[in-house]
C-alpha cells in the first residue's frame, strides 16, 4: 500500500504486528525485508529476507532481494551471484532475475555468463530500455 510506504515507521509497525499474528508467512518478511533494504538498513533486511527463507526456502523474491542487497549496499558480488542464480533457477522466466544475474556477472568481468543472461531478459521484455542498455554495456566491455 502507498500509505505505508510512503510512512516507513508506521509500515514497519504494521508489517511487525502482521508477522506475529501469522509467522508463517513468508511474504510478509519479505515485504519487511524490502522495505529495510529501501531505507538502506541491510541488516535488518539481510535478516527479514533470511526469515522469509526459514518459512518459505523457495521463495524466489527473497532470493532475489538478497542478491540485490549483496550487490548494492553489502559489496559481495559472490553473494550475490550466488542469491541471483539461486533466483533465476526458482523463476527463470523473470526478466527482473535474469538482469540481476547479468549485473552481478558483469560486475565480477565474467562477461559471457552475463550476456547470456541478459539475452533472455530482452526475450522477455524486448521494449526495456533498461535490457538493451545492459546489453549494450556488456558487448561494449567484451571489445
Amino acid at each position: 500500500c502507498r500509505a505505508l510506504n510512503s510512512q516507513p515507521a508506521v509500515a514497519l509497525e504494521a508489517y511487525a504486528q502482521a508477522i506475529a499474528l501469522d509467522p508463517k508467512r513468508a511474504e510478509t518478511h519479505f515485504l519487511a525485508a524490502e522495505l529495510h533494504r529501501q531505507r538502506r538498513d541491510a541488516q535488518s533486511a539481510l535478516a527479514s529476507y533470511n526469515r522469509a527463507l526459514e518459512v518459505e526456502p523457495d521463495h524466489a523474491k527473497a532470493h532475489h532481494g538478497i542478491a540485490v542487497l549483496y550487490a548494492s549496499q553489502l559489496g559481495d558480488a559472490d553473494r550475490a551471484r550466488e542469491r541471483a542464480e539461486n533466483a533465476v533457477s526458482l523463476d527463470p522466466t523473470s526478466a527482473r532475475y535474469l538482469n540481476t544475474l547479468a549485473l552481478v556477472y558483469f560486475r565480477l568481468c565474467r562477461l559471457p555468463a552475463a550476456e547470456r543472461a541478459i539475452r533472455p531478459s530482452l526475450e522477455i521484455e524486448p521494449d526495456s530500455a533498461t535490457y538493451h542498455d545492459g546489453l549494450a554495456r556488456i558487448l561494449e566491455a567484451a571489445d
